[in-house]
């Protein structure tokens, strides 16, 4: 009997390793012990973009937009304060929504960062408690919903937009601005790092940054625009390379090769900037061809008015 039984513990182990090595086993045990996690990556990017059409477009529609412009990921703004319940008798009908666009997502593998604190307004410390209140409540949206939470959260915090940065500012202001602004990020950084202290699956901080923070760090005009104190809060930068400038793959490697080898990133681009879509997908294939050696290149961000065409 105990050599018998010895058998059929070997058995069950080899049974146990097959299904490990296919991925089945895998994927089932991961289901049975932690039914409130998913599987999926915790961070998966490639080629997508920007969107602000959550509201006047169904799901479907921009999900199939997603699955025509071959992207992977999508950075959609929405109403942080209509998740939850609480806040506005249309929370209910965009919590829903929200849910569906995630589940149609993550069934075509593209994964969904909600853009939030899309003010540069958010750079004052006076509104930092009002910011920190958005990300509680993406991060009560992800605890309510496990098994279907946002992949990422994308910072549109601009301090360059802020109103006293302007042509007649000192680098002085601007750096006020910019400490604020990298304090504001710390902030951030704590509170999810507080979340990740009790659940697995923490969203993934992004933010969109200007290229030239690292050029104008390294002329002594910014104090800390370099890619390694972003990426200090950010776990991956988006520096845009826009603005009549990303013509050409050369162009825009240019903007971002000082950057690169210090942070993870996703280089955005601008869609209007090019003479037509095809010479857009020409120079991302370009551009991915320049930057894959790099570990730190996770792909590209496509800026364009409208998603839905």
């Amino acid at each position: 009997m105990v050599k018998r039984g010895n058998k059929i513990f070997a058995f069950f182990l080899i049974f146990i390793f097959l299904l490990s090595a296919t991925g089945l086993g895998y994927y089932y045990f991961i289901y049975e012990t932690e039914p409130n996690t998913i599987s999926k990556p915790k961070q998966y990017f490639g080629l997508g973009g920007w969107s602000y059409e959550f509201d006047e477009n169904t799901s479907q529609e921009i999900i199939s937009s997603c699955l025509a412009k071959n992207w992977t990921f999508l950075l959609i703004s929405i109403n942080t304060h209509e998740l939850n319940q609480s806040h506005s008798q249309y929370s209910s009908q965009s919590e829903t929504k929200a849910l569906d666009l995630i589940k149609q997502a993550h069934e075509e593998n593209i994964s969904i960062h909600i853009m939030t604190l899309e003010d540069p307004v958010f750079c004052e410390r006076a509104f930092h408690d009002n910011a920190l209140q958005r990300i509680s409540e993406i991060l009560a949206f992800n605890t309510k919903y496990p098994r279907t939470p946002f992949d990422g959260i994308h910072l549109d915090v601009e301090p360059h937009g802020h109103p006293n940065w302007n042509s007649t500012a000192s680098w002085t202001e601007k750096n006020l601005i910019f400490e604020h602004w990298l304090e504001l990020l710390s902030k951030i950084r704590v509170l999810l790092d507080e979340y990740k202290a009790d659940y697995d699956r923490v969203p993934v901080l992004s933010g969109a940054v200007a290229y030239w923070y690292n050029e104008r760090t390294i002329n002594n005009s910014l104090e800390r625009g370099d890619p390694a104190t972003l990426h200090t809060y950010l776990e991956v930068i988006i520096p845009m390379v826009y603005g009549g400038i990303g013509k050409t793959a050369e162009d825009i490697y240019a903007k971002i090769e000082d950057e690169l080898p210090y942070s993870p990133m996703v280089i955005g681009i601008g869609y209007e900037e090019f003479s037509s879509h095809s010479a857009m997908l020409e120079t991302i294939a370009a551009l991915s061809l320049k930057c894959e050696n790099s570990t730190n290149f996770f792909g590209i961000s496509i800026y364009h008015a409208s998603l839905i065409e």
